[in-house]
């Protein structure tokens, strides 16, 4: 299993983060039997919201490519980051190529 870690700079809830993205990240792991979420967080502070991180691990990097159309349909901006943990890899959503 590769552990992936993403951060989402958008000022969004837990709900919100969930319905945008979550979901469909479960739903496709799920149907494919290639992974599965690890755990997801709000990253925020005294002035409010400042992200969101969801943490999957993932039987094989190709799967990543149908992720970051999620993450893409669901409004996740380009400096959004992919962290690659076991390469010690991190990449912005507008640098994805495909694996």
């Amino acid at each position: 299993m590769h552990n992936v870690n993403m951060f989402i700079p958008l000022a969004i809830g837990p709900l919100e983060r969930a319905d945008r993205f979550e979901y469909a990240i479960c739903d496709l792991l799920e149907a494919e039997d290639s992974g599965y979420v690890v755990g997801s967080g709000t990253y925020g502070s005294r002035e409010g919201i400042s992200g969101a991180n969801i943490q999957i691990a993932v039987a094989t990097l190709p799967v990543m490519n149908r992720i970051i159309g999620i993450l893409r349909k669901g409004g996740a901006p380009p400096e959004s980051t992919i962290e690659i943990v076991d390469e010690s890899k991190v990449i912005r959503l507008e640098d994805w190529g495909d694996l």
